[in-house]
């Protein structure tokens, strides 16, 4: 094996270990907007809800970056139609923390991820 193939397979095995990275009971911490309660989200001023948008789209982004055989794991879904979920998750369950909303809508919508980039 080749020493690029070596680095290659070492990279991909942290990058796919890293994707489903929690504590031994599945608990992980949520910094920034995630941890606010789902109730809070739901109340929020539209400033309060940009901060929050803006937060799940990097957190859209980093798991696009760190989950194995994915492009973009929402699909062809639009932030404003992934932001609409999250605020229907979030009016069905107002005392989950927004973070855990989140990843509720990117469970839903991973099956239709796109796998590999369009360019």
């Amino acid at each position: 094996m080749r020493v690029s193939d070596l680095v290659c397979a070492l990279v991909f095995s942290l990058v796919a270990a890293g994707a489903h990275a929690a504590d031994p009971n599945g608990r992980y911490h949520i910094i920034g907007a995630g941890s606010v309660k789902c109730q809070q989200y739901s109340q929020a001023t539209d400033q309060q809800k940009l901060f929050a948008h803006t937060w799940m789209a990097g957190y859209v982004t980093a798991l696009n970056r760190a989950t194995p055989d994915n492009y973009h794991i929402v699909g062809n879904t639009t932030p404003e139609s992934m932001y609409g979920m999250v605020g229907k998750y979030c009016a069905d369950n107002p005392d989950t923390s927004l973070g855990i909303a989140v990843h509720k809508v990117i469970e839903h919508l991973h099956p239709n991820r796109i796998r590999k980039s369009p360019n």
